[in-house]
């Protein structure tokens, strides 16, 4: 009997790549962790907090799941920082409308809170294990998100996105040029991965050319999989980035040079050294 090829984890064949984004992470703690927040004292503020903290445990989970060779979902939930940056683009846009944007921003996580209680009593009275108790309480807190939030109800039914704006609108209206390109390439990449279909499927089987030799075999597929764990790291820590960059004013002390240079950490690895980066950092 052939003995078994061990393949050694994404961690052990390319430790350079995770003592990069280790180092982001370690510096991020830092920042967030340690030398903190200024106490937040309106909505905006706690907007900006709350996603820089979501922002930096969607990147720690991303780290764990490519560390592991779990590249397809580390490209998922990437999707979530792209729609991070996304709404608190949209939040900060226009900047004397960031606050009521951001009170806005917050009624609607009130409002899904809401809905996620109604649709389990929903699911509970289909399967006949609701109280009446429950149903009457049930049918009051239906009426009440029906009242307090009815900005956010057109014909009965309540919006998919508290600004009325699809992932794609956001992107084509954001002043970022490249937001579009990012989504039509990255974003749909993305929710082919998520949502079980074909593609997502077949990325966990690749079929062996016969040409080649077993080891053969698993080098081109190494090689593959070293394409995806870079490119996911990229915009990863692009998005985490552009996320620190857009609430910096709630930080205690925030370093743009060291934010800067994590950038030149990840340039380097795929073998790209942008002047106007290096320049701006030393």
């Amino acid at each position: 009997m052939n003995k078994p090829i061990e393949i050694k984890a994404a961690s052990e064949r390319h430790p350079e790549f995770f003592k990069v984004t280790d180092s982001i992470i370690n510096e991020c703690h830092e920042l967030i962790n340690l030398k903190g927040f200024r106490p937040p004292t309106t909505a905006l503020a706690y907007v900006k907090i709350a996603t820089i903290i979501r922002a930096y445990n969607i990147y720690i989970s991303i780290n764990i799941l490519l560390k592991t060779d779990h590249w397809e979902e580390a490209a998922i939930i990437a999707r979530t920082l792209f729609e991070l940056v996304l709404n608190l683009e949209e939040v900060i846009r226009e900047k004397e409308k960031s606050e009521s944007n951001a009170r806005k921003f917050l009624r609607f996580s009130c409002l899904q809170e809401s809905l996620h209680l109604l649709r389990n009593v929903e699911y509970e009275i289909a399967n006949n294990k609701c109280s009446d108790e429950r149903k009457g309480l049930a049918k009051d807190l239906e009426g009440l998100t029906s009242e307090l939030f009815a900005e956010f109800q057109i014909n009965n039914n309540y919006l998919r996105y508290w600004c009325g704006k699809s992932v794609y609108k956001l992107a084509a209206e954001s002043s970022n040029p490249l937001r579009i390109s990012q989504y039509k390439i990255i974003y749909s990449y993305c929710s082919d991965l998520i949502h079980g279909s074909p593609f997502s499927v077949m990325t966990t089987w690749v079929p062996l050319d016969k040409k080649m030799s077993e080891l053969e075999n698993i080098e081109n597929k190494n090689k593959s999989e070293e394409k995806n764990i870079l490119e996911i790291i990229m915009l990863s820590t692009t998005w985490l980035t552009e996320v620190l960059f857009l609430g910096q004013s709630e930080f205690v002390e925030f370093d743009l040079k060291i934010i800067l240079e994590n950038f030149n950490k990840i340039y380097d690895l795929i073998g790209i050294k942008p002047p106007y980066l290096r320049k701006s950092v030393r």
